[in-house]
């Protein structure tokens, strides 16, 4: 295993198998090669997770998005329709993978988008999988064409999380997403409600 840095697929598949390794699997479920289309599934420097059938739409109407209580009425639970999630030009969701995570207490991960998907206009952004973070992942996708819509398949590779090692374990993540079940709007203070104004 690597000291630190950039994790390989061996790596990867180590921290994957509970038998290989002396705790919880990095990653479940886990496939340890490169399935369907778009395809998810271990690369050669990361995996490719799949997008899950549940969302966040957000509701029209003007609105102040902002962290906080008022931001989660915004949003609506909905679930895909034949396994398919249609964006419409322009539209945003918080979409959820399939996968859920531990992260050890020593590897972070970052998520990119996905380039078959990318070529068609989908923007996918997701923050960093923290030293420590326990959950499904939460990603934020976006159809960035001005007049065509979006078809995305559920269970589809929809981004690749590449995973990097730190020289020693850090501080592990005790924050506001920590166990997150679904695709999660924004949250403040571990509640939805500011402690304090700014």
């Amino acid at each position: 295993m690597s000291e630190r840095g950039l994790l390989s697929d061996n790596e990867i598949l180590t921290l994957c198998k509970p038998v290989d390794w002396p705790g919880s699997p990095m990653l479940h479920p886990f496939t340890d090669k490169k399935m369907g289309s778009p395809s998810y599934g271990l690369e050669p420097y990361g995996y490719t997770v799949r997008l899950g059938r549940n969302y966040q739409w957000q509701k029209p109407g003007f609105a102040v998005l902002r962290p906080g209580k008022d931001g989660a009425v915004w949003w609506e639970q909905k679930n895909a329709i034949d396994g398919l999630i249609y964006l419409r030009p322009g539209e945003v969701i918080l979409a959820e993978t399939v996968e859920s995570f531990i992260m050890p207490g020593d590897v972070s991960g970052i998520c990119l988008g996905k380039s078959t998907y990318a070529r068609l206009g989908l923007h996918v952004n997701a923050t960093p999988l923290e030293p420590g973070w326990r959950g499904v992942l939460t990603i934020e996708l976006k159809n960035q064409n001005t007049d065509k819509a979006l078809e995305l398949v559920v269970g589809q590779g929809i981004a690749q999380v590449q995973f990097f090692r730190g020289e020693k374990p850090g501080t592990v993540y005790g924050g506001l997403y920590q166990n997150q079940t679904g695709a999660t709007t924004a949250r403040v203070d571990g509640a939805y409600g500011l402690s304090q104004k700014m």
